[in-house]
């Protein structure tokens, strides 16, 4: 695995575009022809455009578009198409995670991408594919085959997508200054713009080998950006997902001018959803562990780092994560007794179920799954309720477990892992 991007590569990375150099193969300059472009090429009906709107709540969608306030999405997707109520996010719901199952069709545990920032026990090291240093790390880590790689035979295109790999064509978000600069500068309806006006690239690229793509990914980040900042439902996020409806119909027109929208499946999803909570509802688990259990703690936010187990042999937990959500690693202790984490097992060893549930600490043998019950929250329908008692949380968790090992196995005739 090559080390990350230093800051100074990355600018330089982007001088060379703005100079007009080429990097990499299969890659197009996004722009230079019209919006809606004569589609000169073949057709058949196995087309399929994939818009995934970072962050988007389904009921949210659900009611402006009843509402009227989302009038392209209401009638070319919700009153002529179907809707999976069923569909779910992954565990955890982490935009990087959650996008590498959907274009795997596995669990992140299944694919290697577990987050956006994760501590990779069998190195050990920390690990991030967040933010603009960390772009593309994400095919450092996959175990399994993108949807790309399962349509080797066919042209394919991803648009701004951190997880390209496999695909015919990909313009990566770097590739697109004006979507850079507006990304920086935090102008999230401007990026979004940009991001859908990649549909004129798709065209370029249909036009260029005769047929239109089986499939285009198209990443909206910009609702997420919002609502991580304003809310999940403040007037600004919402007017993002009415800027997403705009910019859509562009697309919807463009494919309605060419005569083949009926031939094209327009599909829109999330990678996951926003809850609102209030203050202070966050655990600080690098507190939690040394004054309630007497557990030393390591909280790990950072990038990726030299793996190695020296810096991390002194705690018994890591608690990794990027601010909104952490894996929490724990030490394997054989010994009956609490010993130093020094002369625990290697972090390459996971503790069995049982030792979770008898966990040897400084005051004493501790049951975690009970003692972090308190912490474990459920939503129903928008409020933040208890999980109830421990035995109802242990039933779910066997519920889980029993319909990801049936999943699994289909998935595992069906795909196999990456060669």
């Amino acid at each position: 695995m090559s080390p990350p991007p230093p800051r100074a590569a990355l600018a330089a990375v982007l001088c060379l575009l703005a100079a007009g150099c080429s990097i990499g193969s299969r890659r197009i300059e996004p722009g230079g022809y019209p919006f809606d472009p004569r589609l000169d090429c073949s057709f058949d009906d196995r087309h399929v455009m994939l818009f995934l709107v970072d962050g988007c709540r389904a009921d949210l969608i659900a009611e402006m578009a009843r509402d009227g306030e989302l009038p392209t999405i209401r009638r070319y997707l919700v009153e002529r198409g179907a809707s999976a109520g069923c569909a779910v996010t992954t565990i955890p719901s982490t935009t990087n995670a959650s996008v590498a199952a959907l274009l795997c069709g596995a669990y992140p545990g299944r694919v290697n991408i577990l987050g956006n920032r994760w501590f990779d026990r069998s190195l050990p090291r920390r690990v991030s594919v967040l933010g603009l240093d960390d772009y593309g790390r994400d095919r450092e880590y996959l175990a399994r085959r993108t949807i790309y790689e399962m349509l080797d035979d066919e042209l394919t295109v991803s648009l701004f997508s951190r997880l390209p790999e496999g695909s015919g064509y990909e313009i990566p978000i770097y590739y697109n200054l004006v979507a850079v600069k507006y990304f920086l500068l935090g102008k999230w309806e401007k990026v979004d713009e940009m991001f859908i006006r990649g549909f004129r690239d798709a065209a370029a690229i249909a036009n260029l080998e005769g047929v239109f793509p089986a499939f285009v990914f198209f990443h909206l980040a910009g609702y997420d950006a919002v609502a991580h900042r304003r809310g999940a439902f403040s007037g600004a996020s919402k007017e993002m997902l009415r800027n997403v409806d705009r910019t859509l119909a562009r697309v919807v027109d463009g494919l309605d001018r060419n005569g083949v929208l009926d031939r094209v499946c327009l599909v829109l999803t999330a990678d996951h959803g926003h809850v609102p909570v209030g203050r202070n509802r966050g655990v600080r688990w690098e507190r939690y562990f040394p004054e309630r259990l007497g557990l030393p703690v390591l909280g790990c936010t950072g990038g990726t780092d030299r793996p190695g187990e020296g810096r991390y042999s002194r705690y018994a937990v890591i608690a990794a994560g990027n601010g909104r959500n952490t894996f929490l690693h724990l030490r394997r202790n054989p010994a009956g007794e609490w010993i130093s984490p020094r002369r625990m097992a290697p972090w390459s060893e996971r503790p069995t179920w049982e030792e979770v549930r008898a966990y040897r600490t400084p005051r004493g043998k501790v049951d975690l799954v009970a003692e972090m019950a308190d912490f474990v929250y459920v939503i129903d329908q928008g409020k933040v309720a208890a999980t109830g008692t421990v035995e109802e949380l242990l039933d779910r968790l066997a519920a889980v477990r029993e319909s990801i090992a049936w999943i699994d196995a289909d998935l595992d005739e069906a795909q196999g892992e990456r060669p």
